[in-house]
């Protein structure tokens, strides 16, 4: 276990900075311009989300799924809020959150970040019937844009910037992903918290390892001060451990909280 812990001592710096960088961003503000404060409504249930597109009034819709474990979500979500501001109603777009089981999480989450679009809540129930019907994958963030009429034109995988979405919103030809690989490199890694005397963590850090390799794999001890600090800032979840997340470059899968899911979730991002 230590010679793991050893060996990521320095790999884990250029990984945090690289999923960092899209959360700083968000934190402190956009580049271009300052980001919205103000906090959007927050709306409960499917009838919301339903009622929200069909009074689209003939706008682009642009429909965000994510959850507030996963990073490249929370890193994108200001450059969407920004665009919805700067079209002063001329679009609409709204934030799904599909991977968060207990409102309570989302609220918590609300009072530190906001965003000016309107947020839906699903719970648990609705939200596997939504990707059932809507087809989407085990991964996160996936982005779907309705044309004026109310018809799907494109479906992305993985977190993107704000040139894109200002170009995916004003007729910009896009290819549609059907996959994680079809955006970027398969490069598969995976964060790991809980106890590492505990014997599932340890099961859970033997397949990641196995998995990603070494390299692929950060380990956080909840009980290190430090480990728990960058749980937080990287906006993984504080509890329900131990837990393995796998990541893709810019889309994750949801926590896995045994071997079985954990494969499942890889599969569900592999080529």
């Amino acid at each position: 276990m230590r010679k793991h812990k050893r060996v990521l001592d320095w790999l884990w710096i250029p990984l945090v900075l690289l999923f960092l960088v899209p959360v700083v961003v968000s934190i402190s503000g956009h580049s271009r311009h300052d980001r919205p404060s103000e906090q959007g409504m927050l709306i409960l249930g499917r009838s919301g989300l339903d009622s929200l597109i069909s009074e689209a009034g003939g706008r682009p819709v642009l429909i965000n799924f994510w959850a507030t474990w996963c990073t490249p979500c929370v890193g994108e979500l200001p450059e969407i809020d920004m665009v919805y501001a700067e079209s002063n109603g001329g679009i609409q777009a709204i934030a799904v959150d599909i991977g968060d089981p207990d409102l309570e999480t989302l609220l918590e989450f609300r009072e530190a970040f906001s965003v000016s679009m309107p947020v839906v809540w699903l719970n648990q129930e609705e939200a596997q019937r939504l990707k059932a019907e809507w087809e989407l994958a085990d991964v996160l963030p996936i982005t779907l844009f309705l044309d004026t009429d109310g018809a799907e034109t494109s479906r992305i995988y993985g977190a993107r910037s704000i040139e894109f979405f200002e170009n995916a919103l004003s007729g910009v030809d896009l290819p549609d992903t059907s996959s994680v690989e079809d955006h970027g490199d398969y490069v598969l890694h995976i964060n790991v918290a809980g106890d590492p005397a505990e014997s599932l963590t340890l099961q859970l850090i033997e397949l990641s390892i196995e998995l990603a390799g070494e390299e692929g794999v950060d380990i956080f001890d909840p009980a290190d001060p430090d480990d728990l600090a960058m749980l937080d800032s990287l906006y993984l979840p504080a509890s329900g451990y131990p837990y393995a997340q796998p990541c893709v470059g810019d889309a994750c899968g949801r926590p896995s909280r045994s071997v079985e899911e954990l494969l499942q979730a890889v599969e569900a991002l592999s080529p």
